[in-house]
Parts: C-alpha cells; sequence; structure tokens
C-alpha cells in the first residue's frame, strides 16, 4: 500500500468520525492536512562508520539521548563505530544530515557523543543509535534516556545508566565491575566473574541474574513490589546470613567472592545458576 493511499484512508477515516464536528470542507483536508501527514509518518534513515585505533585507550564512552547502545567486545586492536541515523516530519531528509557523531580523545578515554539538532523533531523523533565492536579488555561507560543499553563480551569496567529502555550485560568473564541504573526497564546479567562488586538497580523493571554455580556471593537485595527468586528445587542459591525472604535478602554464598548490591521498587529479583 503507498503513502499516499495509507495517508488517504487516515484522513477518510477522520472525516468519518468527526463528521458534523468539523465545519472545514473536505479539500481543505486534502491541501492542508494530507501533505502533512504523509511528511510525519514518511521515515529517512542514514549510516555511518567510524574506525579508531584502540592502541592506548583503556576506557570508551558512548553517549545518545534517543536510541540504543549496542557495545561488542572482541579479541580486536580497533574501536569500530556504527552510527544509524533516522528521522521523521517535516524536513526530514535535511534533518537526518544534521544527526552527527562526536569522536574525541582525551587521555586514555575515547568519547562517542551523539549530536541533535535543536529544538528537537516532532515528538522526539530524531533517533541515532549506535553498534560498536571493541577490545574486550576495555572500561565501558555508556548512557541513553531513551533505548536499550546491550554489553557483550567486555571484561572491564562496565558503567551503563538509562531512562527509559531495558539493559542486558553478558559475559564469557567479566565485567570485572559493573553498575547499572535505570529508571525505566529491566536489567538481566549472565556472567561468569572471577570477584568483584556488582550495583543493580531500577525503578520500573525486573532483575535477572545467571551466575556460575561455583562462585561465592554476597547478595544485598530488595524489592517493595515484587519478589526475590533464588532458583527452584535442586538448583536454589543455599544462601546463609541474617535475612533471606521474599523481599529482602542479606545473606552470603561461599566466600562471597562477588559482592551484589541488587534493588527495584516495581519488579523482582530472581537469581539462577549460569549454564555451563
Amino acid at each position: 500500500m503507498s503513502k499516499w493511499l495509507k495517508a488517504f484512508l487516515v484522513v477518510a477515516l477522520l472525516w468519518i468520525v468527526l463528521g458534523g464536528l468539523v465545519a472545514a470542507p473536505f479539500s481543505s483536508f486534502l491541501v492542508d492536512v494530507l501533505p502533512g501527514l504523509i511528511d510525519v509518518a514518511e521515515e529517512v534513515r542514514r549510516e555511518e562508520e567510524i574506525t579508531k585505533p584502540a592502541l592506548g585507550i583503556d576506557t570508551l564512552q558512548v553517549h545518545t539521548m534517543n536510541g540504543s547502545i549496542i557495545v561488542v567486545g572482541n579479541d580486536t586492536s580497533e574501536i569500530n563505530i556504527k552510527a544509524f541515523y533516522s528521522t521523521r516530519g517535516r524536513n526530514a531528509e535535511v534533518r537526518v544530515h544534521r544527526l552527527q557523531t562526536e569522536v574525541s580523545l582525551q587521555g586514555n578515554t575515547l568519547t562517542v557523543g551523539a549530536v541533535f539538532p535543536l529544538p528537537q523533531g516532532p515528538a522526539g523523533n530524531d533517533t541515532i543509535r549506535y553498534e560498536i565492536t571493541a577490545p574486550r579488555t576495555l572500561n565501558l561507560n555508556a548512557s541513553t534516556i531513551n533505548g536499550r543499553i546491550a554489553s557483550t563480551g567486555v571484561n572491564g569496567i562496565v558503567d551503563i545508566t538509562a531512562t527509559n529502555g531495558a539493559v542486558e550485560v553478558l559475559g564469557d568473564t567479566g565485567p570485572s565491575k559493573l553498575s547499572v541504573g535505570i529508571t525505566n526497564g529491566g536489567i538481566v546479567v549472565r556472567a561468569a566473574p572471577q570477584g568483584g562488586r556488582y550495583d543493580l538497580r531500577t525503578v520500573n523493571g525486573s532483575i535477572q541474574l545467571a551466575l556460575p554455580e561455583s562462585l561465592g556471593i554476597t547478595l544485598q537485595a530488595s524489592t517493595v513490589n515484587g519478589s526475590i527468586t533464588l532458583g527452584h528445587g535442586p538448583g536454589e542459591w543455599r544462601l546463609q546470613g541474617g535475612q533471606i525472604d521474599r523481599r529482602a535478602v542479606n545473606a552470603t554464598l561461599g566466600a562471597g567472592e562477588l559482592f551484589l548490591d541488587v534493588s527495584t521498587v516495581n519488579g523482582s529479583i530472581k537469581l539462577e545458576r549460569l549454564a555451563q
């Protein structure tokens, strides 16, 4: 179905629903409203790829306002950044080229920052999202307001913040230290660290953790509107401590090499064994 036909059907439906409440002639809708509806519905996209040498860099910072961030750590000597720009609305063809990425190096930190034109498009239609591959040993600092953040195979210190969007952290061995703070969204962590500290906080969302069976943990967990699950049956984590109930846990398993501080207001917390 063409964009013109879709827009025409939308206008016709509005005309039928509004009926006598609309005093303007139908022709004025075709002339004044229809072009605007088509303009708003049409999305314009472009892509950009940036590659930087990773030599001497120990920290990667990635920031956007509207858009997701995906970072994959592997055995590479480069940092490859794929930026995806999209917008819709009036002047979309012009606006999409005003969406930019600034890459700067300060000391040992490489910063990737999304640049949005001001003012934003209708209803915040401007979006910049990133897919990045980098050395697995790097530290990562990633933030977005509206969008998902995923870190896979990054073994350094990982710090993630988001307002509206889920977070997923996966790793064969790391991160060595992890901090996640979200307002609206869930958190999923599947990793096999040797120890360290993981701080995971969300206001509206659940938290799922999968960790190795042999790992010792010190767990502080709390939820206001939800429950805490420590596995089921034979797979249940046999924690020992002063408090273990459905909404608060303060307990230890083994030597407690990994300190877990986990909390949510509206959501549940689930701790399970990582499949080997």
